[in-house]
């Protein structure tokens, strides 16, 4: 799966059906690496797409929050 266009919940969709396909146990020791190696590249998109939220919300809370929270009172 190429993460070039994906979203983060389609990604995290298929984190789940990776870990399911692992967890039953029935492939076999070549589609059991090959999922393992998807698996980090998944989670690997879904920390960076995080960590952009977190940095994303950061600069919003310290930019626009304290204003925004002024104006509401």
């Amino acid at each position: 799966m190429k993460t070039k266009d994906l979203t983060f919940e389609a990604a995290f969709a298929r984190l789940e059906e990776i870990a399911d396909l692992l967890e039953n146990g029935e492939a076999d020791l070549e589609r059991t690496m090959a999922l393992f190696e998807e698996a980090s590249r998944l989670t690997t998109f879904c920390s960076e797409k995080l960590d952009a939220a977190e940095k994303k919300l950061q600069i919003l809370i310290r930019d626009d929050g304290f204003k925004l929270m002024d104006e509401e009172n």
